[in-house]
């Protein structure tokens, strides 16, 4: 079961979006409640700030639960950052929330980027989720030409980016 809403004063076309989505994302997932959360840079900043210790916006977050006991967790993304990636990508927003939303499960499901094996098997991962090269998955192709970028283990326990 999803949970998504918006907290961004423009975020109700990115819900809709982003539930159309997940139908399909968790018949590929371990089964558990997600929660998907659509809000502004500021507000994701104060997160990342908090959780990651890095004090910007990013463009997505994710926090997960306890995939044992049914929750899977939680994802946060940033429609303001979606947007300026998908004009800088020349792709439709939709296509980058998918990216967005796909890198946050995959996460959730404990898949991470910081080595490169870890990295190509999410790459992996997100091809098969999405059905197109997905963040990491571009990250690996073209790490000059994108906004991804590595990750050290998060500062506090709890969220990933």
């Amino acid at each position: 079961m999803a949970h998504v809403r918006s907290e961004h004063p423009e975020g109700a076309w990115a819900v809709r979006v982003l539930r159309r989505l997940c139908g399909p994302f968790q018949k590929q997932l371990p089964p558990g409640e997600l929660s998907v959360l659509v809000v502004d840079d500021a507000s994701i900043r104060q997160l990342n700030k908090q959780w990651r210790r890095k004090n910007k916006p990013t463009d997505v977050l994710s926090f997960p639960q306890n995939i044992e006991t049914g929750l899977l967790g939680d994802v946060i993304i940033s429609l303001d950052t979606a947007r300026r990636q998908a004009d800088e990508g020349g792709r439709p927003l939709s296509d980058e929330l998918a990216r967005l939303l796909a890198h946050g499960v995959l996460h959730l499901c404990g898949h991470d980027h910081e080595i490169p094996a870890e990295a190509e098997a999410m790459a992996k991962a997100e091809v098969k989720l999405l059905g197109m090269v997905g963040l990491v998955g571009e990250a690996l192709q073209h790490p000059q030409q994108t906004t991804f970028r590595r990750v050290r283990r998060p500062a506090a326990a709890g969220a990933r980016r």
